[in-house]
Protein backbone atom coordinates (compact mmCIF):
# COMPACT_ATOMS: atom_id res chain seq x y z
CA UNK A 1 0.00 0.00 0.00
CA UNK A 2 1.30 3.21 -1.03
CA UNK A 3 0.12 6.76 0.75
CA UNK A 4 0.14 9.59 -0.85
CA UNK A 5 0.32 12.67 1.93
CA UNK A 6 -3.41 14.43 0.67
CA UNK A 7 -3.31 17.91 3.07
CA UNK A 8 -2.57 19.93 -0.28
CA UNK A 9 -1.08 19.93 -3.36
CA UNK A 10 -1.32 17.70 -6.48
CA UNK A 11 -1.70 14.19 -4.53
CA UNK A 12 -4.95 12.70 -6.89
CA UNK A 13 -2.67 13.29 -9.93
CA UNK A 14 0.11 11.14 -8.07
CA UNK A 15 -2.94 8.32 -7.13
CA UNK A 16 -4.04 8.19 -10.79
CA UNK A 17 -0.75 7.75 -12.05
CA UNK A 18 -0.34 4.49 -9.30
CA UNK A 19 -3.85 3.09 -10.30
CA UNK A 20 -2.70 3.10 -14.10
CA UNK A 21 0.03 0.96 -12.72
CA UNK A 22 -2.12 -1.35 -10.53
CA UNK A 23 -0.48 -0.30 -7.06
CA UNK A 24 -2.87 0.25 -4.00
CA UNK A 25 -3.01 3.90 -2.34
CA UNK A 26 -4.56 5.13 0.27
CA UNK A 27 -5.37 9.10 1.34
CA UNK A 28 -2.82 10.24 4.29
CA UNK A 29 -4.33 13.43 6.30
CA UNK A 30 -4.00 11.74 9.93
CA UNK A 31 -1.99 9.50 11.91
CA UNK A 32 -4.80 7.23 11.69
CA UNK A 33 -4.20 7.21 7.78
CA UNK A 34 -0.77 5.74 8.03
CA UNK A 35 -1.67 1.90 9.00
CA UNK A 36 -0.59 -0.60 6.37
CA UNK A 37 1.65 1.91 4.39
CA UNK A 38 4.56 0.35 2.49
CA UNK A 39 5.87 3.67 1.00
CA UNK A 40 4.64 7.57 0.80
CA UNK A 41 4.50 10.17 -1.70
CA UNK A 42 4.66 14.03 -0.55
CA UNK A 43 3.13 15.80 -3.30
CA UNK A 44 4.15 19.11 -5.11
CA UNK A 45 2.14 22.25 -3.46
CA UNK A 46 3.05 25.08 -1.06
CA UNK A 47 5.80 23.56 1.01
CA UNK A 48 5.26 26.34 4.09
CA UNK A 49 1.64 25.64 4.12
CA UNK A 50 2.29 21.70 4.34
CA UNK A 51 5.02 22.09 6.84
CA UNK A 52 2.75 23.81 8.87
CA UNK A 53 0.03 21.12 8.16
CA UNK A 54 2.55 18.22 8.71
CA UNK A 55 3.20 19.40 12.14
CA UNK A 56 0.03 20.09 13.19
CA UNK A 57 -1.38 16.42 12.33
CA UNK A 58 1.76 14.92 14.22
CA UNK A 59 2.79 13.66 10.41
CA UNK A 60 6.42 15.43 10.38
CA UNK A 61 7.82 13.05 13.06
CA UNK A 62 5.62 10.18 11.28
CA UNK A 63 7.91 10.74 7.99
CA UNK A 64 10.96 11.21 10.29
CA UNK A 65 10.18 7.60 11.97
CA UNK A 66 9.44 5.89 9.12
CA UNK A 67 12.32 7.30 7.00
CA UNK A 68 14.74 5.96 9.86
CA UNK A 69 13.42 2.48 9.49
CA UNK A 70 13.87 2.31 5.63
CA UNK A 71 10.46 3.33 4.42
CA UNK A 72 10.82 4.58 0.44
CA UNK A 73 9.67 7.99 0.51
CA UNK A 74 8.94 10.56 -2.55
CA UNK A 75 8.53 14.07 -2.09
CA UNK A 76 8.13 16.03 -5.37
CA UNK A 77 8.40 19.78 -6.20
CA UNK A 78 7.21 20.96 -2.61
CA UNK A 79 7.66 17.20 -1.42
CA UNK A 80 11.52 17.78 -1.90
CA UNK A 81 11.79 20.87 -0.33
CA UNK A 82 10.16 19.02 2.68
CA UNK A 83 12.52 16.33 2.62
CA UNK A 84 15.18 18.62 2.31
CA UNK A 85 18.05 20.10 4.49
CA UNK A 86 16.62 22.59 6.70
CA UNK A 87 13.08 20.70 7.02
CA UNK A 88 13.10 17.46 7.67
CA UNK A 89 16.03 16.90 6.98
CA UNK A 90 15.86 13.08 5.55
CA UNK A 91 18.56 13.15 2.47
CA UNK A 92 21.44 14.91 2.20
CA UNK A 93 20.45 17.72 -0.22
CA UNK A 94 20.27 21.87 -0.10
CA UNK A 95 17.60 23.44 -2.57
CA UNK A 96 16.77 27.09 -3.39
CA UNK A 97 12.53 27.38 -3.18
CA UNK A 98 11.05 28.84 -6.47
CA UNK A 99 14.52 28.74 -7.98
CA UNK A 100 13.22 28.49 -11.52
CA UNK A 101 11.01 31.17 -10.96
CA UNK A 102 7.35 32.31 -10.21
CA UNK A 103 4.28 30.54 -11.63
CA UNK A 104 4.39 32.94 -14.78
CA UNK A 105 7.98 31.02 -15.73
CA UNK A 106 6.68 27.28 -15.45
CA UNK A 107 8.03 25.35 -18.20
CA UNK A 108 8.14 21.72 -19.79
CA UNK A 109 11.52 20.56 -20.92
CA UNK A 110 13.29 16.83 -21.67
CA UNK A 111 14.90 15.77 -19.39
CA UNK A 112 17.34 13.03 -19.43
CA UNK A 113 16.59 9.93 -17.10
CA UNK A 114 19.01 7.19 -15.30
CA UNK A 115 17.00 5.50 -13.04
CA UNK A 116 19.90 2.85 -11.29
CA UNK A 117 19.06 0.95 -8.68
CA UNK A 118 20.73 2.35 -5.51
CA UNK A 119 24.53 2.78 -5.37
CA UNK A 120 24.62 0.86 -9.45
CA UNK A 121 26.50 2.22 -11.81
CA UNK A 122 24.99 2.51 -15.83
CA UNK A 123 27.50 -0.46 -17.17
CA UNK A 124 26.00 -2.61 -14.49
CA UNK A 125 22.22 -1.52 -15.52
CA UNK A 126 22.95 -2.04 -18.88
CA UNK A 127 24.26 -5.64 -18.53
CA UNK A 128 21.12 -6.30 -16.30
CA UNK A 129 18.94 -5.42 -19.06
CA UNK A 130 20.26 -4.30 -22.66
CA UNK A 131 16.71 -3.28 -24.08
CA UNK A 132 16.43 -0.49 -21.28
CA UNK A 133 19.09 1.31 -23.77
CA UNK A 134 16.33 2.33 -26.37
CA UNK A 135 13.13 4.39 -25.80
CA UNK A 136 9.74 3.35 -26.45
CA UNK A 137 9.52 5.32 -30.07
CA UNK A 138 12.92 3.33 -30.90
CA UNK A 139 15.20 6.20 -30.66
CA UNK A 140 18.13 5.36 -28.50
CA UNK A 141 20.35 8.18 -26.77
CA UNK A 142 24.15 8.47 -26.18
CA UNK A 143 23.77 11.39 -24.20
CA UNK A 144 26.34 11.84 -21.51
CA UNK A 145 27.06 9.59 -18.76
CA UNK A 146 24.75 10.68 -15.17
CA UNK A 147 27.45 9.63 -12.39
CA UNK A 148 27.42 9.33 -8.50
CA UNK A 149 29.53 12.30 -7.55
CA UNK A 150 32.97 11.15 -6.54
CA UNK A 151 34.74 14.07 -4.55
CA UNK A 152 38.68 13.44 -4.97
CA UNK A 153 40.34 11.56 -2.07
CA UNK A 154 40.31 13.62 1.44
CA UNK A 155 38.39 16.55 0.19
CA UNK A 156 34.90 17.43 1.49
CA UNK A 157 33.40 18.42 -2.41
CA UNK A 158 29.56 19.13 -2.71
CA UNK A 159 30.01 21.10 -6.30
CA UNK A 160 27.33 19.63 -8.21
CA UNK A 161 28.94 20.72 -11.21
CA UNK A 162 31.01 17.34 -11.34
CA UNK A 163 27.54 15.27 -11.74
CA UNK A 164 27.96 15.38 -15.78
CA UNK A 165 30.55 14.32 -17.63
CA UNK A 166 30.64 14.74 -21.41
CA UNK A 167 33.93 12.21 -21.95
CA UNK A 168 32.24 8.86 -19.86
CA UNK A 169 31.31 5.77 -21.52
CA UNK A 170 27.99 5.82 -22.52
CA UNK A 171 25.15 3.91 -20.46
CA UNK A 172 21.31 3.35 -20.23
CA UNK A 173 19.30 6.18 -21.37
CA UNK A 174 15.74 7.63 -21.82
CA UNK A 175 14.24 10.71 -22.24
CA UNK A 176 11.33 12.03 -20.52
CA UNK A 177 8.82 15.12 -20.76
CA UNK A 178 9.95 17.03 -17.08
CA UNK A 179 6.95 19.53 -15.69
CA UNK A 180 8.50 22.37 -14.12
CA UNK A 181 6.02 24.80 -11.87
CA UNK A 182 7.55 27.34 -9.70
CA UNK A 183 10.33 24.45 -8.90
CA UNK A 184 13.30 24.18 -6.69
CA UNK A 185 16.19 23.77 -7.34
CA UNK A 186 19.14 21.85 -5.80
CA UNK A 187 21.98 23.68 -4.58
CA UNK A 188 24.03 21.06 -3.11
CA UNK A 189 24.21 17.68 -2.36
CA UNK A 190 26.35 14.92 -0.14
CA UNK A 191 28.72 12.40 -2.14
CA UNK A 192 26.17 9.47 -1.09
CA UNK A 193 23.50 11.17 -3.06
CA UNK A 194 22.91 9.10 -6.78
CA UNK A 195 21.85 11.73 -9.37
CA UNK A 196 18.94 9.57 -11.04
CA UNK A 197 17.76 12.54 -14.03
CA UNK A 198 19.42 16.05 -15.01
CA UNK A 199 18.30 19.19 -16.90
CA UNK A 200 20.59 19.85 -19.10
CA UNK A 201 23.54 20.72 -16.36
CA UNK A 202 21.17 20.55 -13.37
CA UNK A 203 20.07 17.26 -11.30
CA UNK A 204 16.40 16.77 -10.85
CA UNK A 205 15.75 13.75 -9.48
CA UNK A 206 18.22 12.55 -6.45
CA UNK A 207 17.94 9.23 -4.39
CA UNK A 208 19.77 8.22 -1.17
CA UNK A 209 19.17 4.98 0.31
CA UNK A 210 15.32 5.06 0.60
CA UNK A 211 14.60 8.87 -0.14
CA UNK A 212 13.91 10.34 -3.13
CA UNK A 213 13.06 13.74 -4.29
CA UNK A 214 12.72 15.55 -7.68
CA UNK A 215 11.91 19.06 -8.45
CA UNK A 216 9.19 18.67 -11.52
CA UNK A 217 6.16 16.94 -11.71
CA UNK A 218 5.84 13.47 -12.97
CA UNK A 219 2.43 13.19 -12.45
CA UNK A 220 1.48 15.23 -14.89
CA UNK A 221 3.13 13.93 -17.70
CA UNK A 222 1.72 11.55 -19.63
CA UNK A 223 4.88 8.66 -18.90
CA UNK A 224 4.65 6.45 -16.07
CA UNK A 225 8.65 5.24 -15.95
CA UNK A 226 9.46 7.47 -12.31
CA UNK A 227 6.37 6.12 -10.68
CA UNK A 228 7.30 2.43 -11.86
CA UNK A 229 10.61 3.00 -10.30
CA UNK A 230 9.58 4.46 -7.12
CA UNK A 231 6.94 1.39 -6.97
CA UNK A 232 10.32 -1.11 -7.26
CA UNK A 233 11.64 1.01 -3.78
CA UNK A 234 8.91 -1.06 -2.26
CA UNK A 235 10.10 -4.41 -3.13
Amino acid sequence: MIGILALQGSFKEHIDMLHRLGAKTKEIRCLEDTKDIQACIIPGGESTTMMKMLKKTGLDEWLKKVAKKGMPLYGTCAGMIILSKGYLDLIDVEVERNAYGPQLASFEDEITLCLHKYGESDEALAKADPQLASFEDGIETTSPLILIPKPAEGSNTKNSENILDPSAKVGVRKYFQGIFIRAPKIKSFDAEVQVLAAHKKDPVLLRQNNIMIGSFHPELANETKIHEYFISMTS
